[in-house]
């Protein structure tokens, strides 16, 4: 069984994470995390002074048009948070697949990435992140036929 960390950093500026670190302070700080990422029904924002965006859904309950728009916004916020230089951080309650599908969708939308690369990069360094029957990594594929 592999042990996931709480958070992940995926370049300079970018992390994924869990809940356990969306609440940590120092964590936050050490890090310069100033916007937010919250893709969770149950997970308060912990701190005022960040800048968050909030996704409150379940993966089953919602359909690919509706995580292509989540898609949509949630790249930009982090496109937008890295060209100001902060750091930003996504996370979900276990830190694994909505976090990684919209981290994922960033990389190949706006840094060109091939969803296969990503996808490998981020399995790579975030084990189990993505998994394959989810409406999320499903969505992924929609959106890589679409470019």
């Amino acid at each position: 069984m592999i042990v996931q960390s709480n958070a992940t950093q995926i370049f300079n500026n970018l992390w994924i994470g869990n809940e356990i670190i969306a609440k940590n302070a120092s964590f936050m700080a050490k890090n310069n995390i100033k916007y937010v990422i919250n893709i969770s029904c149950d997970i308060p924002n912990y701190f005022n002074c960040k800048t968050y965006m909030n996704i409150s859904v379940k993966d089953k309950d919602v359909n690919q048009d509706e995580i292509l728009c989540i898609f949509e916004m949630s790249g930009k916020f982090i496109f937008d948070a890295l060209n100001k230089d902060n750091g930003i951080l996504v996370h979900c309650k276990q830190g694994n697949n909505k976090s990684a599908s919209i981290i994922t969708y960033f990389l190949v939308k706006y840094l060109d990435i091939d969803l296969y690369d990503a996808v490998q990069y981020l399995m790579a360094i975030r084990p189990n992140s993505l998994k394959r029957d989810s409406n999320f990594t499903k969505t992924l594929l929609v959106f890589k036929k679409s470019q």
